[in-house]
């Protein structure tokens, strides 16, 4: 159960369908750069990465015209990622590393 509470996306971004970033597939991060390189400019996904179907970890990501935002958590709360007006580089290497780690 998340205990920290989930920020709010910005005045500027539209809500939209959440992204799954799946533990199982290839590479992390080619899964992440897939991830990245696909969101539209101001838009706020809600973000899991799960194994075998089940969340493990949950938040958000989103695109504005400072940079890409990601705030991740551990189902328990324990803080994964957050990452404020960063690259896409940036992006991709947090997220792949941090699924690399859960696939430990």
């Amino acid at each position: 159960m998340i205990t920290t509470p989930m920020p709010q996306p910005t005045l500027f971004s539209a809500p939209a369908p959440e992204r799954v970033l799946p533990l199982e597939l290839g590479s992390s991060t080619h899964t992440a750069a897939d991830l990245v390189m696909s969101l539209a400019m101001g838009r706020y996904h809600p973000l899991a990465i799960e194994r075998d179907g089940d969340a493990v970890a949950r938040g958000y990501i989103e695109r504005t015209p400072t940079g890409l935002h990601i705030h991740l958590i551990e189902l328990d709360g324990t803080p994964l990622i957050r990452l404020t007006a960063g690259t896409d580089q940036d992006a991709i290497f947090a997220l792949g590393k941090r699924m690399r780690e859960l696939t430990r």
